[in-house]
């Protein structure tokens, strides 16, 4: 059975989480676990598989995009949608987290209701992506097994 739906945050400078990803989250009832070590954030990925990972794209600098792409390189924890958080929209930049697999920016350069309706279209993907649980973490030996087939 799946843990309770939870979401992490990852903030190296320990920013509180910008408001409008946290009211979302709190707006949805999901306990946010903040996390400010970058290797604190696989375990709870990978042993609760959480609806969402946010990474403070601005706290966390450079290592927002090592952390994506070591995320989205796991065949266990890339079915987790990763989304980044800056207030500032620099387009390299969000191009860079893009390129490293994010699934979601969240800047300022996009109205609160079109992020929030962001971040609902994500969990309508990720809703169909967790009916299938991967069995083994080497790419290679990927198998995926249905957990609801009709």
């Amino acid at each position: 059975m799946r843990a309770r739906p939870t979401v992490l945050y990852y903030s190296p400078a320990q920013h509180a989480a910008a408001a409008l990803p946290r009211s979302w989250i709190d707006g949805r009832g999901y306990p946010l676990i903040p996390l400010r070590d970058r290797v604190a954030v696989e375990p709870p990925a990978r042993r609760n598989l959480p609806v969402l990972i946010v990474v403070d794209g601005d706290g966390a600098g450079a290592e927002a995009t090592a952390l994506c792409r070591e995320l989205k390189a796991d065949s266990y924890t890339a079915i987790v949608p990763v989304v980044l958080v800056s207030a500032r929209h620099a387009a390299d930049q969000v191009r860079a987290w893009f390129d490293a697999g994010a699934d979601e920016v969240i800047t300022p350069l996009f109205e609160p209701s079109e992020q929030s309706g962001r971040l609902d279209a994500l969990l309508r993907g990720e809703g169909e992506q967790s009916r299938y649980v991967p069995l083994s973490t080497q790419p290679e030996l990927l198998l995926l097994h249905s957990c609801c087939r009709e």
